[in-house]
């Protein structure tokens, strides 16, 4: 089974279809031929015996009317209007004469004779039915035991019915040849419907292939409801989020080079002006700080961007879980965080919540939130945490001004830039970290300010 497994599997999937089917088809057709024959052959049989049995009960009438023995001549059957040559041994009153034209040959006969008393010996009932087939002979025989004053034997009863065997060989070769057309037009039917089924697939192949190379922007369609329109319609879905991951992809290599290449351009600027003695802030020490600051813009995009891409391959991973207190989290990044605007309001409402998760992951989402908050914050920063029967609630609100509603979807998504012109991978990282624990972020604008939400499942 496994060489014909492996035989099939080397193969097309029309050449699969095609083999299956066909000797499934072949297989039934078998059946039903051999079944009608044997059941055709019975009834032939059957026929031959109710002659020879019908014939011999009138036989043992007479045997039992006369009170003894009486010799029977050989008679032709008419029985049902059915014309066929009968001959009856009556043991142990026949003469040897009967015996030795049983068959063709004396020899013969004499050695089916042996065969008969033995199996009327052995016979169980009185009356059994029997066949016998030589080189030449086909006969139809049966045993049927009597009694009469006190004296028994059996009757032997026999035909040479050649008709039956005739009309069954001729019926077989009839049915045969009907097989061997039908299974022919079959075959051929099973070969359009193979292809009819493989057709699709081998469309879906080449389409499966063009996006391998890239070529992807002419849509798949299969009009069919089956599974391989269902097949078709998930490689159409694979093939538009490959679209839009492209689109994405380019649109975001766009925005990197854009966004590295602004704080290098101007460090290497003011560099080659100070080399020239020239200092384009009035003095050497602010040109020299808002080289740092562009320098320091710089090395924090390139480590969000570096974040970004390591973030992809641990997500892939199972990651290291620990118990992490979130209260003792947030004040400890607070605390970080407040000599930047000292002037802010800080206010924390914070419940001792422990979580399961990677530290350093929840570490970066709490900073990513605070930094955008803190930006557009006037006086005050809020920050709380609580918990119901099912679900956590971390909330960081800041007094800034509203988003707009159109924006508030757009926030997390990579290099969103808000009003203020910082660019955005902070609030995308932090979302990415937040679905993989099966938790939600989103941005709410309040009577006053804005708020940012995240809602874990317990």
């Amino acid at each position: 089974m496994s060489r014909v497994s492996k035989f099939l599997s080397n193969k097309s999937i029309a050449f699969q279809i095609w083999i299956v089917f066909s000797a499934m088809m072949l297989l039934i057709i078998g059946m039903l031929v051999t079944m009608s024959l044997l059941n055709f052959k019975n009834f032939l049989y059957d026929k031959a015996f109710e002659v020879i049995e019908s014939a011999q009960k009138n036989a043992i009438i007479n045997i039992k009317e006369n009170n003894g023995y009486i010799q029977l001549p050989n008679i032709d059957s008419d029985t049902d209007n059915d014309k066929r040559p009968l001959h009856h041994i009556i043991y142990p009153s026949n003469s040897n004469e009967n015996i030795d034209h049983i068959l063709s040959d004396k020899q013969s006969s004499e050695n089916l004779w042996n065969k008969v008393l033995i199996q009327y010996k052995n016979q169980k009932t009185d009356s059994q039915r029997y066949t016998y087939a030589g080189n030449d002979d086909e006969l139809f025989y049966v045993i049927t035991k009597y009694s009469s004053n006190e004296k028994s034997g059996f009757i032997f009863s026999y035909t040479r019915d050649v008709q039956a065997e005739k009309l069954y060989k001729q019926i077989a070769r009839k049915i045969i040849l009907m097989t061997i057309i039908a299974s022919f037009f079959s075959l051929i039917i099973v070969r359009k419907l193979a292809g009819y089924l493989s057709k699709p697939i081998k469309s879906l192949k080449e389409n499966v292939e063009k996006i391998g190379q890239k070529e992807w922007n002419t849509p798949i369609s299969v009009d069919r409801k089956d599974e391989i329109g269902e097949l078709s319609e998930a490689i159409e879905s694979m093939r538009q989020q490959l679209v839009k991951n492209d689109e994405a992809q380019q649109w975001m290599l766009q925005n990197i080079s854009h966004e590295l290449k602004t704080p290098v351009m101007v460090i290497r600027s003011y560099a080659q002006s100070v080399g020239d003695g020239i200092f384009p802030k009035g003095d050497l020490s602010s040109t020299m700080l808002t080289i740092d600051s562009e320098a320091e813009r710089l090395e924090k995009r390139i480590k969000d961007l570096l974040y970004l891409t390591k973030l992809d391959y641990l997500l892939q991973h199972k990651r290291i879980e620990e118990l992490i207190n979130m209260k003792e989290l947030i004040e400890e990044t607070v605390d970080r965080f407040r000599f930047r605007r000292e002037e802010l309001n800080w206010k924390l409402e914070l419940e001792n919540i422990i979580i399961l998760g990677d530290y350093e992951q929840w570490k970066v989402v709490v900073e990513n939130i605070l930094e955008n908050s803190i930006r557009y914050s006037r006086s005050k920063v809020r920050i709380s945490v609580k918990t119901s029967s099912d679900s956590i609630l971390l909330e960081i609100y800041n007094d800034g001004e509203f988003i707009e509603e159109s924006s508030l979807n757009e926030l997390f998504k990579p290099f969103k830039k808000g009003k203020k012109g910082k660019f955005g991978l902070g609030l995308a990282i932090a979302k990415r970290i937040i679905e993989s624990y099966d938790g939600h972020i989103w941005a709410a604008n309040e009577n006053v300010g804005v708020s940012f939400k995240i809602e874990l499942k317990k």
